[in-house]
């Protein structure tokens, strides 16, 4: 009697337990919800189902070892969980272990084939890996399960004009905003489409209606800065193209940016934020500020020490590294924004060429 009367508490308590962790995901209270499914566990430990809730609860925390352990838990109780598959998958892929995450979300499609979160998910991550056939191939898998999901008819626009099939990827970008108007990332795709093949005369209408769907997408803004660009518009291009440090990726030195300020007798770092090419092409404004009076610290990737030796304008080159601290300047920029700070037209790009020797 007394096993039973104990048995009988716990089981009040476990569902005292689940109910506040329901009202705590509901509610938002995430913290207070993974506190009550860890006395579950504490309870239950066998529960296949509370770890991967708990294991869920972490990934929307971004607390994502926590959350692999909890769903690699569920798993090694209950295997073919495919639940469990799949929300290992995705934490793996945003912890960019993408081969171990392609092999779980593989792994709950063959338990459940037509799973469409897991086929979406593996799509997506062929997008991610650039192996565009094959996600054309899961992408027109999803439009059989459900021919009307904008997102997939939008992903198979990328997957397709990624493969230099315009006409195609522009039906199913097309598709998608017909489904769903307010579609901003299907205008910017019509629109970057338009501008990788050359065809000019609608970029700026696709850019702008993503735009105004979608005030803050950086992507649209980038695409009109290099139509501009393309176009020899320099004045409207190059304030939009600051748009590209608005991005969550985008890391800038922790200095004051250079406004205008006199440069005479002050350090000026000059920071290369984006590919080898994008450097060897800007560095040549590097002699403008050297002119205003900077010192002028080139930050650049290392590989182009010995080939920017000698470059007018550089007082000293820094070759950048995962590990190394930049050198303490007064003032930095972005390499690729010298020619906004220095408002520079068609006209004045610098054009003291060569300027540079091998």
């Amino acid at each position: 009697m007394a096993a039973e009367g104990q048995r009988a508490t716990e089981s009040a308590e476990l569902g005292a337990l689940i109910a506040a962790a329901d009202g705590h995901v509901r509610a938002g209270r995430l913290a207070e919800a993974a506190a009550a499914y860890r006395r579950i566990l504490a309870l239950r430990p066998r529960s296949a189902a509370a770890h991967n809730d708990l294991g869920s609860l972490l990934a929307r925390q971004g607390q994502l070892d926590e959350a692999a352990a909890c769903f690699a838990a569920a798993l090694a109780l209950k295997p073919d969980d495919s639940a469990a598959l799949n929300n290992l998958g995705i934490v793996l892929a945003r912890q960019d272990r993408l081969d171990e995450a392609q092999l779980h979300f593989e792994r709950a499609l063959a338990l459940r084939p037509d799973d469409f979160d897991a086929l979406n998910n593996v799509a997506c991550l062929l997008l991610r890996r650039q192996r565009f056939a094959e996600a054309e191939a899961r992408l027109r898998q999803l439009l059989a399960l459900r021919p009307d999901a904008p997102q997939t008819h939008n992903n198979l626009g990328t997957a397709l004009g990624q493969q230099g099939k315009f006409d195609q990827a522009l039906m199913h970008f097309e598709r998608a905003i017909a489904l769903l108007p307010g579609h901003a990332e299907a205008y910017h795709n019509i629109g970057n489409l338009l501008l990788r093949h050359g065809r000019l005369a609608g970029v700026a209408e696709r850019c702008q209606q993503a735009i105004a769907r979608h005030a803050d997408h950086i992507d649209a803004h980038l695409n009109l800065a290099t139509l501009h660009l393309v176009q020899g518009d320099h004045e409207r291009g190059w304030p939009l193209y600051e748009w590209r440090l608005r991005a969550p990726d985008a890391t800038q030195p922790r200095l004051p940016r250079w406004q205008g300020q006199p440069l005479a007798g002050r350090r000026l770092l000059l920071f290369a934020e984006q590919g080898l090419g994008d450097t060897i092409l800007f560095v040549r404004f590097a002699r403008a500020f050297q002119e205003r009076g900077a010192h002028v610290v080139l930050a650049a990737p290392k590989p182009l020490a010995a080939l920017f030796h000698g470059v007018a304008g550089i007082d000293e080159f820094y070759a950048l590294g995962s590990t190394d601290q930049l050198p303490q300047c007064d003032f930095y920029l972005p390499l690729l924004s010298a020619p906004f700070a220095l408002g520079t037209t068609a006209d004045t790009i610098p054009r003291d060429v060569p300027y540079l020797a091998a």
